[in-house]
């Protein structure tokens, strides 16, 4: 373990301050970097329309003007009825480059963590080494995730174009997932000795969890939904499995976290509706934790993944999961053995079915309990980050280490 804190430039679209962007990923991400492992400078939001200034001198930045310029083409492929982000072209990926440079200027750093910032990252001139972290590429992302289906060719052309560049840029290439790694290796060629996997869930390393599983109520079987997207998390196959439960005799309840429950399922009284919960926060924090420990099943039926840091929330509570295998969620999720990955065309009878089974066999429920509980452990504690963390942070450094 080194005995040094290193000095971090952290590069990321929507900035370390927001616990809401991205899942919160590079806000906590950061904290982490912070408490552990060095000094972190963040280059802000990247991608915010309002970079330069917020008062009247903004109207007349280069920036406003390259914003409004890509936003206008954006606005043009919606009429013709195609995605075309505003921030995925070569002139604002060259301004965001100059951006950092003039960052890096700033301080006298020893290397550069990108999260999530191909487009950052893919002109960036420095001879700082580079640590691209990702949940997955843009080729695996292309027709499967919502906001890469139906993308304007020239914006299908510049995301594989940027992804492709940061991938050659980086000098260790951490992806969240081995769907991500063997899209890297598969669709843009690299090496896979350039590739560091991390199995790390950064929201839990500010806090040391308990050793106790919490102690669950038996008269009514409470599943547990977080997401902040209903449709594309598969809010309608939970209600249906939790609908199909009752009907089997399993008295079932349905809590969903993070977004409003459509106006068809209000009437519902077994439907409870808890919002979105700011894991920031002392209270937030708190009634997050009490979700999860007091829930009897984390149920998530989602229709596109790239990895889902809150399937290891419900391992960190010894809450058996059932979610789909897709993307990268069977890095987190063991079939059979923290909970059950059904395929996509699965319905909520499928879902309902597996809940019940396992419901009434409480030896069955204890060792799914157990189970996740070890796994977490295993896989997600702290030391294990640290340790990890370090080690790919060397393999960065050392090619340009002076030979001895």
């Amino acid at each position: 373990m080194p005995d040094r804190r290193y000095k971090i430039i952290f590069v990321s679209p929507h900035g370390t301050d927001d616990p809401k962007a991205a899942s919160g990923t590079a806000y906590f991400f950061s904290r982490a970097l912070n408490n552990y492992i060095g000094d972190v400078q963040s280059c802000g939001a990247l991608r915010s329309r309002y970079m330069d200034t917020k008062d009247l001198r903004g109207l007349f930045s280069p920036w406003t003007w390259l914003y409004l310029f890509n936003k206008a083409e954006e606005i043009f492929w919606r009429v013709l009825g195609r995605k075309h982000p505003w921030y995925q072209t070569p002139s604002v990926a060259k301004y965001l480059a100059k951006k950092i440079e003039k960052k890096l200027e700033t301080g006298d750093f020893d290397l550069l963590i990108a999260d999530k910032a191909s487009v950052e990252i893919a002109f960036l001139k420095t001879d700082l080494p580079i640590v691209y972290f990702s949940d997955a590429t843009f080729h695996a992302m292309l027709d499967y995730y919502p906001s890469h289906i139906n993308l304007s060719p020239r914006s299908c052309r510049f995301g594989e174009m940027f992804e492709a560049k940061a991938l050659q840029r980086a000098d260790v290439f951490v992806p969240y997932s081995r769907w991500a790694a063997e899209s890297a290796v598969r669709d843009y060629g690299v090496a896979p000795e350039k590739i560091r996997r991390i199995n790390f869930h950064v929201r839990y390393l500010e806090e040391a969890q308990s050793e106790v599983v919490p102690e669950r109520t038996l008269d009514v079987c409470k599943l547990l939904f977080v997401g902040v997207d209903w449709e594309r998390k598969g809010g309608d196959i939970a209600v249906e499995a939790m609908k199909l439960l009752n009907q089997m005799g399993v008295p079932s309840r349905l809590l969903v976290c993070g977004c409003p429950v459509p106006e068809e399922y209000r009437a519902d009284s077994r439907i409870e509706e808890i919002g979105f919960l700011d894991k920031t926060s002392p209270q937030g924090k708190k009634r997050y934790q009490e979700l999860f420990d007091s829930s009897s099943f984390f149920i998530l039926p989602t229709r596109a993944e790239c990895l889902g840091l809150v399937f290891a929330d419900a391992l960190a509570s010894g809450l058996p999961v059932l979610a789909t295998d897709t993307g990268g969620i069977p890095d987190v999720v063991e079939d059979g053995e923290t909970g059950f990955l059904l395929p996509l065309s699965a319905e909520g009878r499928e879902y309902a079915e597996k809940i019940k089974n396992v419901w009434l066999n409480r030896a069955l429920y204890k060792k799914f309990e157990n189970k996740s509980r070890e796994r977490f452990k295993e896989r997600f504690s702290t030391e294990i980050w640290k340790r990890e963390m370090n080690a790919v942070i060397e393999q960065a450094l050392k090619p340009r280490m002076p030979a001895r």
